[in-house]
């Protein structure tokens, strides 16, 4: 019988808030990810968002995809790795897109408990 499987992802940037080189997040990252899903694909891409007084930040990232059965407990696995390795790298929220189509800015120093309805 084949599993029909669904992608999630995150994205995680390859420098901190305050400049230094996260390539040591990214390696344990990488092994966390090939050794759970049995592989992963990483894209570099870049984004930007505007702070409250307008100063416009701009991140060079890369965005971590695996394939997963579209369960509940699967989505929460994503949820909760994305938001370690994101409060591994400092920072204060990361984005994920979960299996179900459902699009998370998580917060970082959140429980990812308060999070889980969302990957329902």
């Amino acid at each position: 019988m084949t599993n029909i499987l669904r992608e999630s992802s995150f994205i995680l940037p390859v420098v901190g808030n305050e400049g230094e080189d996260l390539e040591c997040v990214h390696k344990v990252l990488r092994m966390h990810l090939s050794r759970y899903y049995g592989g992963y694909t990483g894209e570099q891409v870049f984004g930007g968002w505007l702070d409250d007084k307008g100063e416009l930040f701009t991140d060079h990232s890369i965005r971590y995809t695996v394939a997963h059965l579209d369960t509940l407990f699967e989505r929460n696995v994503m949820l909760d790795t994305a938001i370690k390795y994101g409060a591994m790298a400092g920072q204060k929220a990361i984005y994920v897109k979960l299996s179900n189509g459902n699009v998370i800015v998580a917060g970082c120093e959140l429980e990812s408990a308060d999070l889980y309805e969302l990957a329902a």
